[in-house]
């Protein structure tokens, strides 16, 4: 497998004021999120991912919405 350099993976700008970027591996995926302007109106539409998922808060707070799962 090849060596995925988490600094030289550039950014996707998602919609304005909200940024991330993402590397997996065939079984984890890490996620680096940048909300700049706050909360979402609306929840994501659900969806899903092959992957096992890490998240970590540095600033602030998210709440994830988990099938079968108090929010």
């Amino acid at each position: 497998m090849a060596t995925i350099k988490f600094d030289q993976t550039p950014y996707d700008i998602v919609r304005s004021g909200l940024q991330r970027k993402l590397i997996h591996t065939d079984h984890l995926m890490t996620v680096l999120i940048d909300f700049t302007d706050g909360p979402w109106e609306e929840p994501e539409p659900k969806h899903s991912h092959p992957h096992e998922q890490t998240s970590y808060i540095a600033s602030g707070r998210i709440r994830f919405f988990c099938d079968g799962e108090v929010p």
